[in-house]
């Protein structure tokens, strides 16, 4: 994986040789982050809080990714409060619903596309948790060639 940190995406990009949406629409910054490019097996652009603010967490997936089509994903968008974040993973209650390759979390109580070996709480819904402490939050994935992945999910 190469990780790129940067303001000029396009490029980055263009420099390695990937054309999503380099001319066309590249993903808005949002306010109050800063932004890593990835290179995995999608090219994903991952936002990061600069800071926290006392708060409740609201859903949401800081990944914008390079579909099929060489466009931008565009359901992208961050929360920045003090539950977005964590110092012990197996205590992080945010809802990040979405894993580093912007892939949607599944429900930790629904048994497909994956048979989860942990249930959690109701309330954990889709969000990114650690019940098996691997030291960061992870989730099932929704798509069924991939059974789990870790989140974007960064240390306070």
């Amino acid at each position: 994986m190469t990780n790129i940190e940067s303001p000029n995406i396009v490029l980055y990009i263009l420099i390695l040789g990937f054309a999503c949406g380099v001319f066309d629409s590249p993903p808005t910054r949002l306010p109050n982050t800063n932004w890593t490019v990835s290179f995995t097996n999608v090219v994903v652009v991952t936002f990061k809080c600069l800071s926290f603010k006392q708060g409740l967490s609201q859903k949401h997936c800081p990944v914008s990714s390079c579909r099929s089509d060489d466009q931008w994903s565009t359901d992208y968008n961050i929360s920045c409060t003090n539950e977005d974040c964590f110092t012990q993973s197996t205590g992080y209650k945010g809802k990040v619903q979405c894993t580093v390759s912007g892939i949607t979390c599944q429900n930790w109580n629904k048994n497909t596309p994956h048979v989860p070996n942990y249930q959690l709480d109701v309330s954990a819904s889709n969000y990114c948790r650690d019940p098996s402490s691997t030291g960061r939050p992870w989730c099932y994935t929704t798509n069924p060639d991939l059974r789990w992945e870790f989140c974007p999910v960064t240390t306070c």
